[in-house]
């Protein structure tokens, strides 16, 4: 049947790459907690920003719209958001290690 090098690499190699992103991706978003953080002086303060910040992140994931049916102008503004990329990346390696 089918080896493990089949539709894109090692299986261990994808899972490697799927961690080493997962630890960069929390730093970065332990990077935006810490930031929102220093500027805020009240917990409430930290509570609002921090849902500023996640809100549209989330919306422009491509989560809840598909980026493809966003307007033309708003789909390269999407790949600055950190939400965007774990979730391409899970999903590759998930489809590339199913059987």
């Amino acid at each position: 049947m089918g080896s493990s090098t089949e539709g894109g690499g090692c299986v261990a190699a994808q899972t490697g790459s799927l961690y080493f992103g997962t630890v960069i991706y929390l730093i970065a978003v332990v990077g935006l907690g810490l930031f929102i953080s220093a500027l805020s002086a009240t917990r409430q303060q930290a509570i609002l920003g921090a849902f500023l910040a996640m809100v549209p992140m989330i919306m422009l994931s491509g989560f809840a719209p598909p980026i493809d049916n966003m307007p033309d102008w708003l789909q390269p503004v999407t790949l600055i958001g950190l939400a965007l990329h774990p979730g391409h990346r899970q999903g590759g390696v998930s489809v590339r290690a199913a059987p």
